[in-house]
């Protein structure tokens, strides 16, 4: 299998100006003696098509400072995936069995192009000109090896016991994989904030089980716990940079160029566990009369070992020097769901 995946972000601003002439007042003439009547006000104002005014009457001038120019960018990625898998059957441990074992191997090749930029000089149209920014180009690749084991048993009486085992990988988002960087020279220092190209996907060996009972087409309740064991995930973190490679000779003569850079990197260890009831009830196996509705519902509980600095984070009314835990991750989920489903 082969993947091909290219995000570009372009992001171009600009303003409209009067073509420079010799209006002291940088005025011009209006196009035309068109008017609008405007029932609101009760009046008639001088009015013509503004689309065409461009070139003759409005210039363009391209807007650029260190906030656009972050928001340029793309990002490649290319993957090829190698799998086999074998089907099961038989009998194990006395039951009836059935399932798949198989392995991936999952080549990733991405890259990256962004802007370096000099937050500090590159404020507005007139300073940002090449050399307070350049043009940044990074690649990375990696190999994952993915072996996975699925097994159901039959344990009679339209009952299943499932066990599954795996190692998985979750890849991270392309803004994250940006090869951008944006950095200012303050009073306290240099400091800035960038993507990382080199950044490597979520990673985690897994086992789940599962036992479920059916009553006829539609009916089951299933109880199933699972275990994450985290090699790798992705959080946002300050880091101590070396900034001179990108500094000016004048900067480099006042500050330090060692500062702090925030950007995505990856974390390992920890882990994720956590337990799921789920349960639907077509309500035909009370009455006929009510064949077609149902009741569908879920909770769970997770939980996890794993904590995060808050100062990696856009975190509002919370003590930056304190941990985490690990973020999107919800501790208690339900859901409820009453349905008709026929014909």
């Amino acid at each position: 299998n082969h993947t091909d995946r290219d995000k570009v972000r372009v992001a171009p601003e600009g303003v409209l100006r009067i073509l420079p002439g010799t209006d002291p007042y940088a005025g011009a003439t209006m196009p035309g003696s068109g008017t609008t009547f405007l029932p609101t006000l009760g009046i008639s104002v001088m009015s013509w098509d503004p689309r065409g005014s461009v070139g003759s009457v409005y210039q363009r001038v391209d807007k650029v400072d260190k906030d656009i120019l972050n928001k340029d960018w793309s990002v490649k990625e290319k993957v090829n995936t190698g799998y086999v898998k074998g089907d099961l059957e038989g009998k194990l441990f006395g039951l009836d069995m059935s399932g798949n074992v198989g392995v991936q191997i999952v080549q990733t090749n991405q890259s990256s192009t962004g802007f370096n930029v000099n937050g500090a000089s590159c404020s507005d149209a007139t300073t940002c000109t090449n050399g307070t920014y350049v043009l940044s180009k990074a690649s990375h690749s990696y190999v994952d090896f993915n072996p996975s084991l699925n097994l159901n048993f039959d344990l009679g009486g339209e009952q299943a016991l499932r066990v599954g085992v795996a190692k998985v990988l979750a890849r991270p988002t392309m803004a994250d994989m940006r090869s951008s960087l944006t950095y200012s020279v303050g009073n306290s220092g240099v400091s800035g904030e960038a993507g990382n190209p080199n950044l490597e996907p979520f990673r985690a060996k897994s086992f789940d089980v599962s036992y479920e009972k059916y009553f006829g087409t539609k009916g089951y309740v299933s109880a199933a716990a699972f275990y994450k064991r985290l090699d790798s995930y992705i959080l946002r973190t300050d880091k101590v940079y070396d900034f001179s490679k990108y500094m000016t000779a004048a900067q480099l003569a006042t500050t330090s160029p060692v500062g702090n850079l925030s950007s995505p990197s990856n974390g390992k260890g920890g882990s994720i566990t956590g337990i799921e009831l789920t349960a639907n009830f077509p309500l035909n196996m009370l009455d006929k009369f009510w064949d077609g509705f149902g009741i569908q519902a879920s909770f769970s509980m997770t939980e996890s070992s794993v904590t995060m600095p808050a100062s990696g984070f856009k975190t509002q009314d919370l003590d930056s020097s304190k941990n985490i835990p690990l973020p999107g991750l919800s501790r208690q989920v339900g859901s409820l769901r009453a349905y008709y489903e026929k014909a």
